[in-house]
């Protein structure tokens, strides 16, 4: 996102929403034992 250029603040909005949403709830990340930060969030509330 460093070298993305909006066309304005919704559209902005929207994307980095969209961005957020796919980073938090479906990539999955080696620190986190291939866990999207949400199961790992929601696995550590439950313990």
């Amino acid at each position: 996102m460093n070298i993305t250029v909006f066309w304005s603040l919704p559209q902005a909005r929207v994307v980095i929403s969209d961005w957020k949403t796919e980073y938090n709830n479906h990539r999955r990340h080696s620190a986190l034992g291939y866990q999207t930060p949400a199961s790992y969030a929601a696995a550590c509330i439950h313990r």
